[in-house]
C-alpha cells in the first residue's frame, strides 16, 4: 500500500497519453480535410479560367482529388 499512489500516477498517465494520441489524430485528420477542401477550390477556380488541354488536366486533376467516391452497391 505504500506505493499506490504510484499505480494511480501511472495509470493518469495512460489516460492522458491516450487522449493526447486521440485528439491529435482528431487534429490531423482536421487539417487533412481542410487541405483538401483549399486544394479542391484552388482547382475549382482554375477549371472556370482554363481552355483547351489546361482545361482538361484541371478536369482530370478535379475528378481525381475531389470528387467523392461512389457509394457501394447494395449487392445482396
Amino acid at each position: 500500500m505504500k506505493y499506490a499512489w504510484l499505480d494511480w500516477y501511472a495509470n493518469v498517465l495512460k489516460i492522458g497519453l491516450a487522449a493526447l494520441v486521440v485528439f491529435g489524430f482528431y487534429s490531423w485528420a482536421q487539417k487533412a480535410a481542410v487541405e483538401r477542401d483549399e486544394l479542391c477550390y484552388v482547382i475549382q477556380s482554375h477549371m472556370e479560367i482554363s481552355e483547351g488541354d489546361e482545361y482538361k488536366a484541371a478536369d482530370n486533376a478535379y475528378w481525381n482529388y475531389c470528387a467523392e467516391p461512389d457509394p457501394p452497391a447494395n449487392d445482396w
